[in-house]
């Protein structure tokens, strides 16, 4: 009986697979999501659920608590099955977005960081965006007033001097960016590997989210979708998917 690549006979995953289209993924924007509650994952669904998208594949993890169930979106058949990690491409953008529906396991933040941040070297994207929310109870005077972005990059990120965001405060840095959060530990591989990832940071707090999961939607597509065609912002409408209801 023959055994598939990556897994031993009790059905266990070495390492993150992803089975899909590698094509896509090549020099692509890939977007993730996450933090206090699930914000970042939020704006993801908005942006999936707002745009024409293709599913091009699946992550198969060993990092994370496992699910499935039925689709989340009206741009696919409700039928259709969907598991802890889906890929979809954004099919009028050079954008890939990870939806994750399962949390990290305890003690596997590090190996899905680095795995994940390999993975994107290999497949040559070309740079990654984190839509996170942070802890607003953590915030500083400064950061009580104004914008509740912040943005951190990788070292030498081409966009660092242009960017549309303030910088996360660095007295704060250690707060909103725990070192042994996967955040943090995603950062450190990014790093390491040479992939530019940008964090952009929004303060929130546990309870109705989806006001600051827009902002953050809104967030992105003002700088990656829309900056070279401004026109399209004016037909643009986040749709929230079925699920939410």
């Amino acid at each position: 009986v023959g055994v598939t690549t990556g897994i031993d006979l009790h059905g266990v995953f070495f390492n993150m697979q992803f089975k899909g289209d590698n094509e896509k993924l090549r020099g692509s924007v890939l977007l993730l999501g996450g933090g206090i509650g699930w914000t970042g994952s939020l704006a993801l669904d908005l942006l999936i659920n707002s745009c024409a998208n293709v599913h091009i594949g699946t992550i198969l993890s060993p990092h994370h608590l496992q699910m499935a169930g039925c689709s989340a979106y009206s741009t696919e058949e409700r039928s259709n099955l969907t598991t802890t990690i889906e890929v979809y491409h954004l099919s009028d953008y050079n954008v890939n977005i990870i939806q994750q529906r399962g949390p990290v396991l305890k003690n596997h933040n590090s190996s899905f960081a680095s795995e994940l941040a390999q993975w994107a070297k290999e497949m040559n994207v070309k740079e990654v965006v984190f839509l996170l929310s942070v802890d607003a109870t953590r915030r500083i005077d400064q950061q009580l007033i104004g914008s509740q972005n912040r943005v951190c990059f990788s070292k030498n990120h081409p966009r660092e001097e242009n960017s549309p965001w303030k910088p996360l405060e660095q007295e704060t840095f250690s707060m909103h960016l725990r070192s042994s959060a996967f955040p943090f530990k995603f950062l450190c591989e990014c790093n390491e590997n040479g992939v530019p990832l940008m964090l952009v940071n929004r303060f929130c707090s546990e309870g109705n989210n989806l006001p600051d999961s827009a902002e953050l939607a809104s967030c992105f597509a003002n700088v990656f979708l829309f900056s070279e065609d401004p026109e399209t912002q004016k037909t643009f409408t986040l749709r929230a998917p079925p699920s939410w209801k």
